[in-house]
């Protein structure tokens, strides 16, 4: 099987992880995968470094008008001249150009990676579900990103199909470099995570302030958006200094995850279950803000610790218990590993390459 992913670029969001995960894993099972961006890559500020593309599997077609016919006649001869099985595109421009070239080019299969309800609410437009006619199958990660799908277009239900992030091999490994001596930090330290967009409903905001009422420990915030500035002036307004560290793009996250001590989820409103997996595949429990059903992902107590979502106080106080209390930590860890199989890479792949086999007649 070949198969293509079309993107707009290479952007550091947790669709594009999830989709060059999966290039990775099925090129180490010696399926043809190739990657093409319509926009030019800039290796420092993108996931172009992590992916290990050669010039055979990358190829960056930058469009310069979307409008333009001389910029599609790129893309579809581009796709005539490998004559893919299988077509996956983004959101976006990717979807615009990537479904309807597929189609002119006779592509078997067609699939929309729309991934979360932010992916789909950021690329919500008029023409919207015309594109989605075109593809055969729409990927999401989760119930609640079909919903959203499904209340924004009239897309076809028996269409949309949920598949759960795979969680990358890489997590749980050991890093082979010295990731507390790379940042900064002390071996006797206590590190606690944030992983994720800096959007205003992360929570962001009430992490800083509970972190700020804890006296040990450092807290690495790793992710990138519109509230990035704005949590730097507030780290610094609360006296945070040093102890906390702003990574937009760090590609060691895994290794940093086998030297953290628990990762934190101070979100406003609902995370989805991949959300939790690098945590949990890396042998970390959580502390996670209440939303309704944060109990069928985190079990307080048994796999991490739920507070009031907004109350820095009381996180506050579950980050000093876990750090001032090993024999809880421990026990929190030794619960983490149940039902972790079905949330693995090769079951997320495996279901994504079922969907492209070709019905038997």
């Amino acid at each position: 099987m070949k198969i293509l992913i079309i993107l707009n670029q290479l952007t550091d969001n947790n669709a594009n992880k999830t989709l060059l995960d999966d290039v990775l894993f099925l090129r180490k099972k010696d399926i043809n995968v190739q990657v093409v961006t319509l926009f030019p890559e800039i290796p420092d500020k993108t996931l172009y470094q992590e992916s290990m593309f050669s010039k055979a599997t990358f190829f960056c077609l930058a469009l310069g008008h979307l409008w333009n016919p001389k910029e599609w006649k790129k893309v579809i001869a581009h796709i005539f001249q490998e004559k893919p099985d299988l077509v996956i595109t983004g959101e976006g421009k990717a979807k615009i150009i990537g479904t309807l070239a597929a189609r002119f080019s006779r592509v078997p299969k067609i699939f929309i990676f729309s991934h979360d309800e932010e992916t789909i609410r950021s690329a919500q437009s008029f023409f919207g579900e015309i594109f989605y006619s075109f593809a055969h199958v729409v990927v999401v990660a989760s119930d609640s990103a079909k919903e959203k799908l499904l209340s924004l277009y009239a897309a076809s239900p028996s269409k949309i199909v949920v598949i759960p992030d795979g969680i990358s091999d890489k997590y749980g490994k050991p890093s082979d470099r010295d990731i507390r001596k790379s940042l900064g930090i002390k071996t006797t330290e206590f590190i606690f995570v944030f992983l994720g967009e800096l959007l205003p409903e992360k929570g962001v905001d009430v992490l800083l302030r509970a972190f700020s009422k804890v006296s040990e420990g450092r807290l690495v915030i790793i992710g990138d958006g519109t509230e990035k500035k704005s949590m730097e002036i507030l780290s610094r307004d609360l006296g945070l200094g040093e102890k906390v560290l702003f990574l937009t793009s760090y590609f060691d996250v895994p290794g940093l995850l086998m030297d953290a001590g628990v990762m934190v989820f101070p979100s406003k409103s609902k995370e989805s279950f991949s959300s939790f997996l690098p945590a949990f595949f890396s042998g970390l429990p959580v502390i996670s803000s209440y939303f309704p059903g944060v109990e069928e992902i985190v079990q307080n107590g048994v796999n991490g610790i739920i507070v009031h979502k907004q109350d820095s106080e009381a996180l506050a106080e579950a980050m000093r218990r876990i750090v001032s209390q090993p024999e809880l930590r421990a026990s929190l860890q030794k619960n983490i590993g149940k039902g972790l199989e079905r949330f693995s890479i090769s079951a997320h792949c495996a279901k994504l390459l079922s969907l492209a086999e070709p019905k038997k007649k």
